[in-house]
């Protein structure tokens, strides 16, 4: 009886655990596939950088764009990972900001870090001719 209980125990455990694949396949009768990508690829070329070195870090980004823009701008921060693999915002950055027409830039840097893994993030907002919007993120390596 004991054992049947176990079997029946470690059966259903391991159904929760494994993980299922499932495949499936349309039948796309004259369908072409046609390969999609993000509108900004096309008018912006996000660029961002970090290097730590010792307690600091140089942080950079930068965004080009195309004749259809109107305006970028650009908020970068500067993370670190902490439990789970979460991130959050490093306090004490000074940035220096360089516009020009369809191009930023920004830089700077923060000192008296402690140790850890650190990564920024710059979040770009695009703003086309036509006044549509769009935003995006990159984050370095």
């Amino acid at each position: 009886m004991f054992k049947r209980f176990l079997c029946t125990l470690v059966a259903a455990v391991l159904c929760l655990v494994l993980p299922v694949t499932a495949n499936a396949e349309a039948a796309l009768g004259g369908v072409v596939a046609v390969e999609i990508t993000p509108r900004y690829s096309e008018v912006i070329t996000p660029y961002v950088e970090l290097t730590v070195s010792g307690g600091s870090a140089d942080c950079y980004c930068r965004a080009n764009g195309t004749t259809d823009i109107k305006s970028i701008s650009v908020v970068m921060t500067l993370e670190k990972s902490g439990l789970f693999g979460i991130y959050s915002a490093v306090s004490g950055a000074k940035w220096t900001k360089t516009a020009s027409g369809r191009s930023i830039s920004l830089s700077g840097s923060v000192d008296n870090l402690s140790s850890g893994t650190y990564r920024v993030k710059a979040v770009f907002t695009v703003t086309m001719k036509d006044g549509s919007t769009e935003t995006i993120t990159a984050y370095s390596d």
